[in-house]
């Protein structure tokens, strides 16, 4: 809701309703507020939209590049998330790993 627009618009309807209270042209004012929270609450509902769908892609993205660890357990070579490494492991480095 931190939006510059949002606030233009609040300030837009707050105006819309001074003029529909005081003003002989009540009617257009106040279907003019109407029109204005609308756009404000479609402005805020697809915000909130966009949000939610950037949340998912960044935890996507985060699981994708999850570090993993090339390690040796029981004799073989395999490949775990580095949370699974235990005291024990041998771990496999290779140039461009982090650590």
């Amino acid at each position: 809701i931190n939006n510059i627009l949002i606030y233009i618009l609040l300030v837009a309807a707050a105006f819309s309703i001074y003029f529909a209270v005081s003003g002989d042209d009540a009617t257009d004012a106040w279907i003019e507020f109407g029109l204005i929270i609308g756009v404000i609450f479609i402005n805020v509902l697809i915000g909130l939209i966009q949000e939610g769908k950037a949340e998912k892609a960044a935890e996507a993205i985060k699981a994708m590049l999850s570090a993993k660890a090339t390690v040796l357990r029981d004799g073989e070579k395999i490949s775990i998330d580095s949370d699974l490494l235990v005291p024990g492991d041998i771990i496999y480095l290779k140039s461009g790993d982090r650590v």
